[in-house]
């Protein structure tokens, strides 16, 4: 029987559920790694931070990622592909339930009094890639002192709180 032409891929139609790729495929089809294929496992909203942060390498080398958003149970940070490649060397998508690599990253806290230094391990559970050169790294949160656990509650109650417009 004769082969039938795969028909192109339009990046301006979502795509059905199916295997996502690695970022080394996504080379092959630009502007459609994770299109429409994003599953929201979030169980908490997501505060915005966008702030400067350090993660180790298994090298031991520091380099410099942006924590985009916190939530009680983990957070997202943003970073270049190569950094996302050296965190987790696959590229492989990471199942629901599963935990990817630990990773170990440093940031400060910004609190109503003053910035405070925070230290945390966490697990990669997800990861997309948003741009040719940017990747949104979310992390489930696996060792915090007791001391930063509560500073990102403080954080979070803080941010959650009404503001008083007359005030502002």
């Amino acid at each position: 029987s004769p082969r039938r032409a795969r028909p192109a891929i339009d990046p301006s139609r979502p795509r059905a559920a199916g295997p996502r790729r690695t970022m080394e495929q996504e080379d092959a089809h630009p502007g459609t790694l994770y299109e429409g294929l994003v599953e929201d496992r979030r169980r908490y909203p997501r505060i915005e931070l966008e702030r400067p942060g350090h993660v180790r390498l298994a090298s031991g080398e520091t380099v410099d990622v942006t924590v985009h958003d916190l939530s009680p149970d983990g957070l997202q940070i943003r970073c270049t592909r190569a950094v996302a490649l050296a965190l987790h060397p696959s590229g492989r998508t990471i199942p629901a339930g599963i935990r990817g690599p630990d990773v170990h990253l440093v940031f400060d806290m910004p609190l109503p009094s003053g910035p405070v230094p925070l230290k945390m391990v966490g697990s990669i559970v997800h990861f997309a890639l948003l741009g040719p050169q940017v990747v949104a790294i979310g992390l489930e949160f696996r060792h915090m002192s007791p001391a930063s656990v509560q500073h990102v509650k403080q954080f979070i109650y803080a941010s959650l709180e009404p503001r008083d417009p007359a005030a502002a």
